[in-house]
């Protein structure tokens, strides 16, 4: 199974100011491919932090690593930095993001959202890249994204204003994705179980899961109280949608058949 690892920069985040949606849509449209988020890793606009972070996700020979953040034009954007440190490599002037940061400043001056389209150095930062990058078109924004490879490893560079992420990640890297790995299909249930007890559901669950190891079962419950429902939702990888589904569809019938035994009942199946 292709394996992620997810590296978000950012001290408004760890400081409370931000809400960290990029995460939660990543690991959405990585686990929609049948892919594995192993770990997620959030750490502070720091070279070093950075740096020790990517070190660690490359120990780990995953398939893949993506950071989020910090390749803007201010002085605490320091991703592409740490990237480059992390595989004992320059940060250099790239060309073809060069041109692309400019493009983008012309047209936004010729809008009237800025003042001018003059490349000064801050703007200019964003066309650093480490060494060896490809960097990826940013049609949202300004800073592109960026990807390279190490070892067997690749590792691509986000930036942290979420539609221009899910931008760069939808139109370039995407294909470069589903080219470079073998794509597993990802099949999903949800089963809202009309029920306050979530431990009433444990036996049932237990047993359906060790019996099917092939799916993953979950259930959730946000608190205590009558009104409450429990939501179960259960998830299976195959080598083929069919199958996934099929899967997924027989857990389900499992699931109902017994919990229908026990006098419990299924509100909803989706």
């Amino acid at each position: 199974m292709t394996k992620f690892i997810l590296i978000t920069s950012g001290n408004e985040i760890l400081n409370g100011d931000v809400l960290d949606t990029n995460t939660n849509w990543l690991c959405n449209m990585i686990t929609s491919m049948g892919a594995e988020v192993v770990r997620v890793a959030i750490v502070r606009d720091e070279v070093e932090a950075i740096s020790k972070e990517i070190e660690r996700a490359l120990s780990e020979r995953v398939d893949m690593i993506i950071t989020s953040g910090g390749l803007g034009p201010t002085a605490d954007d320091l991703t592409l930095e740490a990237v480059a440190n992390a595989m004992h490599k320059k940060v250099m002037l790239n060309r073809t993001a060069l041109l692309w940061v400019k493009r983008k400043f012309q047209s936004l001056a010729k809008a009237g959202s800025i003042a001018t389209a003059k490349i000064t150095d801050s703007r200019e930062k964003m066309a650093r890249l480490p060494e060896g990058s490809t960097p990826l078109k940013n049609s949202v924004g300004v800073a592109p994204g960026v990807i390279l490879r190490y070892k067997k490893t690749l590792i691509a560079s986000l930036p942290g204003v979420p539609a221009e992420l899910k931008a760069i990640f939808t139109e370039q890297l995407l294909p470069i994705i589903r080219k470079e790995f073998r794509e597993i299909a990802y099949a999903q249930k949800e089963i809202i179980i009309d029920t306050n007890d979530e431990s009433s559901l444990a036996k049932v669950l237990k047993e359906v899961a060790t019996a099917h190891s092939d799916t993953y079962i979950k259930s959730r419950a946000k608190s205590f109280g009558k009104d409450i429902k429990i939501h179960v939702t259960i998830s299976a990888r195959a080598n083929s949608m069919k199958v996934a589904k099929a899967v997924t569809s027989q857990v389900v019938k499992e699931l109902i058949d017994r919990f229908g035994a026990d006098g419990i009942k299924i509100i909803s199946e989706r």
